[in-house]
């Protein structure tokens, strides 16, 4: 676990294959994996997750200052913007009403406990927060067209992803498959081609339940030189991706 304090929680249509368990808290609540709430049910259940926050009972975890920059100027992957190095605060955050922790590689989770990602970098940045399974099939959790945080996230902001849906807070949570589950987080100060496509090609109805983008294995293929997620790291160029693998104990 790094040194720098972690983060303050703030703020498919797949063609390919059918949603994973994986999704919005507030979608899933105790459903059985395969069925998701109508909207009146969305809306009941965020409206008390609405008041749980306002509550304070949700204490969070806050990021620290962004690490000082000593990096140079060249970028590894020569693509436009990829010259300017930039640096990055991130956590992985299990939310909880006695307090949110971070979870790092190797934790236990169980299904249908929430999470977040805290993010903070230095210039504006493409973020993509990606569900792998053991199978090496994946969702993309974020960006998706329901979510009101759209890429680029603001630079020097503090931001816990997902976020908020027409203004209500949630949380992603853990899917209902027993085993490893992989959170895998790539930034980029330009936007990912090969990622960007699976999000055009939702086009959910305003009220419609949360579904997610397939990534296929070919795709999870193009995002390379994965890392353990650290907390702060300065000097950041070009792409960058990290995550966490949690031990998803199952139903």
């Amino acid at each position: 676990m790094p040194d720098t304090p972690p983060p303050t929680p703030a703020h498919t249509n797949g063609r390919h294959a059918p949603p994973r368990a994986t999704r919005l808290a507030r979608d899933a609540g105790d459903a059985p994996p395969s069925r998701i709430s109508d909207a009146w049910w969305w809306v009941i259940k965020m409206v008390v997750v609405t008041v749980v926050l306002a509550g304070g009972a949700w204490i969070g975890v806050a990021l620290g200052p962004l690490p000082r920059q000593e990096g140079g100027v060249s970028g590894d992957d020569g693509a436009p913007g990829a010259a300017v190095a930039y640096d990055v605060a991130a956590q992985l955050v299990r939310r909880g009403a006695r307090g949110d922790s971070v979870l790092t590689s190797g934790a236990r989770v169980r299904p249908g406990d929430p999470f977040s990602l805290a993010w903070r970098a230095s210039q504006p940045a493409f973020v993509y927060v990606l569900d792998v399974d053991a199978r090496g099939e994946g969702d993309l959790l974020f960006p998706h067209p329901l979510l009101d945080w759209k890429n680029p996230l603001p630079a020097g902001t503090q931001v816990l992803l997902p976020g908020t849906r027409a203004g209500a807070e949630g949380a992603w949570s853990a899917s209902a498959r027993s085993g490893r589950e992989r959170i895998v987080v790539v930034a980029s100060p330009h936007a990912v081609p090969a990622l960007d496509a699976l999000v055009r090609g939702l086009h959910p109805a305003y009220d419609a339940p949360l579904r997610y983008a397939h990534v296929d294995p070919r795709t999870l293929a193009t995002v390379r030189d994965v890392r353990p997620l650290a907390g702060a790291e300065p000097g950041v160029h070009g792409t960058w991706a990290r995550d966490v693998t949690l031990d998803n104990a199952g139903r």
